[in-house]
């Protein structure tokens, strides 16, 4: 009677008998449900983030692979000189501290003419001229203070450079096909490596936007089978927008391992039900089977 999956979202209200109940028996008070499409296979593609030359690639097709690692990288000799670079100015220490020991000097040398002239041993412009001295080395030291903050923000951008140069696995998952080779000039947003995971299933359905404003790409939700007793866990790698006009519905893609999919019939469908002002997701019952590293 039960050929598919349901991904079940509730409210802290339910209860753990009573949510997995309802969802067997019959509907929930309050819970709409929605209709995802037909499961596919993971991919996805992985893509440059900048233009160049292709100078290493550390794997080839058939190579499992863990997500940050790095698959290829992009010729970035002046990237990386610049990053280092404004790296080394912004840590260095010495412009800061000549100005800051000005300024305490002159701090200090204010004070004692003040002291002098309280015992009418200086004359008034001797204080005043101490009192400029000091002025001046406050404005050395945030002179010092600007531009280790304009070397900071040099290095950020440098640094960002650089990591667009890097290639590097946005999943776990196989190597399925490798479009760079080396000494090979490629564009920003070309496809250079496939990855696979036949593990995991990717479930797409189009939900509520006000549903989708109490999560984020990584959240966690609930997975339940009908008649199974286990609940698994469905993590969400994409929120995208709808064609509708009034933006009033999202995307919401869901990874879930591929190894409790029913496979007799072609790929399933799933349910989801979503409960209004949602506040958490609630565990339906435990324990639950391990989940491939991709979900991690």
């Amino acid at each position: 009677m039960y050929s598919h999956w349901s991904v079940i979202v509730v409210g802290l209200a339910l209860t753990h008998l009573g949510a997995i109940g309802s969802v067997l028996g019959g509907p929930i008070e309050g819970v709409r449900q929605f209709e995802s499409e037909a499961s596919t296979t993971f991919v996805r593609e992985i893509r440059t983030e900048a233009s160049g030359t292709i100078v290493k690639i550390y794997f080839q097709p058939g190579d499992f692979v863990r997500e940050g690692e790095r698959l290829a990288e992009l010729d970035s000799d002046t990237q990386k000189f610049q990053m280092d670079l404004t790296r080394a100015q912004m840590e260095a220490e010495g412009a800061g501290q000549v100005a800051h020991g000005h300024l305490q000097q002159r701090q200090a040398d204010l004070s004692h003419f003040q002291e002098l002239f309280r015992k009418r041993q200086v004359n008034k412009y001797q204080v005043e001229s101490a009192a400029g001295w000091v002025e001046w080395a406050k404005g050395q030291v945030e002179a010092s203070t600007d531009q280790q903050t304009s070397f900071a923000i040099q290095n950020t951008f440098w640094t960002e450079q650089y990591r667009k140069r890097l290639i590097v696995s946005s999943c776990d998952g196989v190597i399925s096909e490798m479009k760079v080779q080396l000494g090979q000039s490629i564009g920003i947003a070309a496809i250079a490596f496939t990855i696979t995971n036949p593990k995991v299933a990717c479930v797409s359905v189009v939900v509520p936007t006000s549903f989708v404003d109490s999560l984020a790409k990584n959240d966690f939700v609930t997975v339940l089978r009908a008649k199974s007793k286990f609940t698994q866990q469905a993590r969400i790698s994409e929120i995208l927008p709808t064609p509708s006009a009034d933006g009033s519905k999202r995307v919401l893609k869901l990874l879930i391992p591929s190894s409790e999919l029913d496979t007799g019939s072609g790929p399933p469908t799933y349910s989801v039900y979503l409960k209004d002002e949602l506040e958490s997701v609630v565990p339906l019952s435990t324990p639950t089977p391990p989940r491939p590293s991709i979900l991690e």
